[in-house]
């Protein structure tokens, strides 16, 4: 049927010549109005457009459900952004806050160590003056118990 293209649920083409000359004659114009709107298919073109009109309204309420939720995900995006660039800010300043603890306690260190070493020399002189003057004093102690 396909391949002759006849359309076996068109009222149109099983009519003959008499039967239609009778339709015509004996129907109203509401029934002849919807023989030939099953006869060019536009009832099932009216049909298809009536879905389509559906669809297309559904699809527009959907579209627009979904650019309101985008509105919000974009300001969730912003939100996000904005702790992360916090976050990065805090972290950097983290790391210079151990960088600036860890110079300071080797200051610490080198002052004590300048500390330690002014008093270690300090001490070395004391020291060696000690031992001179217990060696002057032991060869005085010498001398005078020689006398």
């Amino acid at each position: 049927m396909d391949h002759i293209q006849l359309q076996v649920d068109n009222p149109m083409t099983v009519l003959t010549q008499d039967t239609a000359r009778q339709f015509l004659g004996n129907s109203s114009a509401g029934e002849k109005y919807k023989l030939f709107m099953r006869g060019v298919q536009l009832a099932q073109l009216d049909s298809d457009y009536t879905i389509i009109e559906e669809q297309l309204s559904s699809t527009e309420m959907i579209m627009a459900s979904k650019m309101e939720a985008l509105g919000e995900l974009e300001q969730l995006e912003h939100e996000a952004k904005v702790k992360v660039q916090l976050f990065e800010r805090s972290a950097e300043i983290e790391a210079k806050v151990k960088h600036y603890r860890n110079l300071f306690v080797w200051a610490q260190v080198k002052a004590k160590e300048k500390v330690t070493q002014k008093t270690i020399s300090t001490n070395y002189r004391l020291l060696r003056g000690m031992n001179k003057q217990c060696k002057t004093l032991k060869r005085r102690s010498m001398k005078h118990d020689r006398k």
